[in-house]
């Protein structure tokens, strides 16, 4: 399945009036890790002027040219999802890019390193920070590909995780078996 990254800035903290102004997106295969050439199926990126064209080049850059298997990945999807949908109002849009599309929250997959030390909060900074990334905050490009980056590092550590669980569980399993056998149970 496809990871179709966005982020999204807006003009302005108040969400009832903000406007989207730039906007990025990275469409990547299954394959998670780095970004190569490989792995990077489409990229976009716009100052968003006039958002009905945007979201036109976005649809034809990101979405026609492929199949419709796809998961959206963004950093506090709630705020991307309200801005979008202001601007779907705002410009008379009936039809919403990504509708009924499960979405991924790095903001949410943090919450592990937070809840264990490792990290003090989701932001993505912090977040960036722990896996050693650098970026710029003011380039949307930039922060998309952080976001592509953080999640490939967070899908592997959970998978180490999840593997590491099931080998004590299957050793722990046998274990148990052969104490449980020792005392004739």
């Amino acid at each position: 399945m496809d990871h179709i990254f966005l982020m999204v800035k807006a003009s302005s903290m108040k969400m009832k009036e903000a406007d989207i102004i730039e906007i990025a997106s990275i469409r990547t295969n299954g394959q998670l890790g780095s970004i190569t050439k490989r792995s990077v199926l489409a990229a976009f990126t716009s100052d968003v002027s006039d958002f009905k064209s945007t979201v036109k080049e976005l649809e034809k850059n990101i979405l026609d040219k492929f199949d419709n298997k796809y998961v959206v990945v963004t950093h506090i999807s709630d705020i991307t999802k309200t801005l979008l949908r202001n601007g779907y109002e705002k410009n008379n849009i009936k039809t919403e890019l990504f509708d009924g599309r499960a979405w991924v929250d790095i903001n949410q997959l943090a919450w592990p390193l937070v809840a264990s030390g490792i990290i003090p909060n989701r932001q993505l900074q912090t977040i960036a920070k722990h896996f050693e990334l650098a970026y710029s905050e003011t380039d949307s490009a930039d922060l998309c590909t952080v976001l592509v980056n953080i999640y490939g590092h967070m899908m592997r550590q959970f998978k180490t995780a999840l593997i590491g669980e099931e080998a004590v569980r299957d050793f722990g399993g046998e274990t148990f078996k052969n104490i449980r056998q020792m005392m004739g149970f």
